[in-house]
């Protein structure tokens, strides 16, 4: 007889399937870098806010532990959450979210890893890792747009993955409401959820195949062509200028070349570079030029970066 899953346990069962699809697997617990307080047990990413100009009251999805997962040349690591808080939070259930990882291991010591892990989760709030989540009653969610309005890296592509009309056929029971009652919850006076939703055993193998592939082919989506420009332009500077990136220099730089010059969301902040004082000047982590490099090896032999480097030839 096939077993029923809740959707904690598709989810968890989701989970350690898509770690067995990867080449390698590092697990990492992150109390190992990070000293916890006994009211937040793990890293926290936000998700809900209710709070007022007298109080705060947020919920989180709250991970401990994680594996780094090798798909491609990214490095991602892969979390388990579970909702966390107060009462915003009751509402979810769990999640898997995956963040990239790929500078991770570069970090020789304990505070470089702890800061880096802290900034990685501090960056997806509101779900922008998150590849699937579920609600309190098991309901499976996805979200495309976040925290004023940022798409979300996987969210768009899960859910059309959602609209096959074929994976009906793993519910094995859908949830029930008591019309007695009614509850608040995030999206307003509902009915509470009588029974839950459950799934059929084997779902988890459809849902990991799809998440593998998906983390693979995002390798190449994380930066786009202008982004790995910013790159070479960044490597440039800093080689000829005996390691120091102007800020100012790098904006005209960019400005004649057609680059966008401002730091993406993705990797603006301290674990790639080491600013001074005044925050006008900023040298490239080691680690971060050997990433660096990487991506651009994969867009040297084309039309556009021969252009690209004729005219940064003029200006250097």
């Amino acid at each position: 007889m096939t077993k029923h899953l809740s959707g904690e346990e598709l989810l968890e069962k989701t989970y350690n399937e898509l770690c067995s699809k990867s080449e390698t697997r590092e697990k990492i617990t992150f109390s190992d870098f990070i000293e916890f307080s006994r009211y937040a047990p793990g890293l926290l990413c936000e998700i809900a806010d209710d709070s007022d100009f007298h109080r705060t009251r947020k919920g989180y999805m709250l991970y401990t532990e994680g594996s780094i997962l090798d798909f491609s040349d990214t490095k991602w690591l892969v979390c388990f959450g579970k909702a966390w808080g107060s009462y915003p939070a009751q509402s979810y259930g769990n999640d898997i979210s995956a963040f990239e990882a790929t500078l991770f291991n570069g970090y020789e010591s304990k505070e470089e890893k702890a800061e880096y892990l802290e900034l990685i989760f501090r960056r997806g709030s509101y779900f922008h890792n998150s590849l699937i989540h579920t609600r309190s009653n098991g309901i499976m969610g996805v979200i495309t747009k976040g925290e004023f309005g940022r798409k979300t890296i996987f969210g768009e592509k899960m859910s059309l993955f959602f609209e096959n009309a074929e994976l009906k056929k793993y519910i094995a029971q859908k949830p029930e409401y008591d019309e007695r009652y009614f509850v608040f919850q995030d999206n307003g006076l509902v009915h509470p959820c009588s029974k839950n939703v459950m799934y059929m055993e084997g779902f988890e193998k459809i849902l990991a195949n799809k998440m593998a592939g998906l983390l693979k082919e995002t390798d190449n989506a994380l930066f786009n062509y202008n982004d790995i420009l910013l790159f070479d332009v960044l490597l440039k500077i800093s080689n000829k200028d005996n390691g120091i990136v102007n800020i100012k220099k790098i904006s005209e730089t960019c400005g004649e070349l057609g680059i966008k010059p401002f730091f993406d969301v993705r990797y603006d902040d301290y674990y790639m570079f080491e600013f001074d004082k005044g925050k006008n000047n900023f040298r490239i982590k080691e680690s971060s030029k050997k990433y660096m490099q990487k991506r651009i090896e994969k867009i040297k032999n084309t039309e556009e970066y021969d252009n690209y480097l004729q005219r940064i030839n003029g200006l250097l």
